[in-house]
């Protein structure tokens, strides 16, 4: 896998069945990461996909996940997502806006344990902290500034943000440190230290929202969203060294999206803006050198589940009875 380097944390990782970071055997065709991207609506007979993609976008094929049957609201409907110690991880969302998930073989799986606050996926913001031990940051937005964090057993009470931050994102910056950018009602940027939330540079945009953000590295990018004075966006800004920059421009507006970043290119998975387009851009450490649409969804969705996986991950379909093998 030469020249594709790790994929950093995101917003938002297989061999068989147990999650965990898939490096393919380095050999032309395979020689790629390869991505899950899971969407539910609000009920099973509304919009949704379950597929994985090559990272070129030359092979995609559907894939079969099951989730806990409900009464109200599909599972995965509007649940934050993020990956800790290898395991794809499930938090909130309309059908419970506490529950904390997980996913295990092919199947989603309530855990049992409760975020402190609720949690939206389009509201809210998250991402993994890696530092001796792995945890999630999660702030709720909406509801007012309360943060926590989850490390795979329990749920903390952590320091509030300064502001609200609806409809932002949240990334690690190139000091290791979670930060969260900008809202519906605030353009401003927090980075969280030992000593609670600080402000850092606002966001040149302006009071920015449904943009999506990734770590590259040394430095974060925002992609997408839309600012009432301005519009939809398509431009890429970078953070770095506590400075804003544009670095390129996407070829498609995009808002509440999810974005996977590695080394040398970044995709994005759209959210809810037509033509729900996958966009894949090139990155040479500091600007956009190219961009290109590697798929379509049919639909929209906002912040879709994106895991690295393996190729034949979850392959096969079962209904109640049998199981069909593609």
């Amino acid at each position: 896998m030469a020249g594709l380097g790790r994929p950093w944390p995101v917003h938002q990782t297989f061999s068989s069945f147990l999650p965990k970071i898939y490096i393919p055997a380095c050999s032309g065709y395979n020689c790629q990461p390869y991505l899950t991207a899971i969407c539910q609506d609000a009920y099973s007979s509304y919009f949704g996909f379950s597929y994985v993609i090559s990272s070129s976008g030359h092979f995609k094929e559907n894939r079969y996940y099951t989730t806990p049957a409900s009464t109200n609201y599909q599972f995965l409907y509007a649940a934050g997502h993020s990956i800790l110690n290898g395991q794809v991880y499930i938090f909130g969302g309309y059908q419970d806006n506490k529950k904390i998930g997980k996913m295990g073989a092919c199947a989603f799986e309530d855990t049992g344990k409760r975020l402190l606050s609720p949690f939206y996926s389009d509201i809210g913001s998250l991402a993994t902290l890696k530092e001796s031990s792995e945890k999630i940051i999660l702030c709720n937005g909406y509801f007012d500034s309360k943060c926590e964090s989850f490390d795979g057993d329990e749920t903390v009470a952590i320091a509030e943000t300064n502001v609200g931050h609806n409809y932002a994102c949240m990334s690690i910056n190139e000091q290791g440190r979670p930060t969260i950018i900008a809202g519906i009602d605030t353009s401003s940027v927090e980075i969280l230290e030992t000593s609670g939330w600080q402000n850092a540079s606002s966001h040149p945009a302006g009071k920015i929202r449904y943009h999506t953000c990734a770590s590259v590295p040394n430095g974060i990018v925002t992609v997408g969203g839309y600012v009432s004075e301005t519009g939809n966006l398509k431009n890429v800004y970078l953070f770095r060294n506590g400075q804003w920059s544009i670095v390129g421009q996407m070829q498609k507006y995009q808002r509440d999206a999810t974005m996977i970043a590695y080394d040398k290119f970044f995709i994005l998975f759209g959210g809810i803006y037509n033509p729900y387009s996958v966009e894949r851009a090139e990155w040479d450490g500091n600007n956009v050198t190219s961009t290109q649409v590697i798929n379509n969804h049919d639909g929209g969705c906002a912040n879709p589940i994106i895991f690295e996986t393996a190729p034949d991950q979850c392959k096969d379909f079962c209904s109640e009875n049998f199981c069909y093998d593609f």
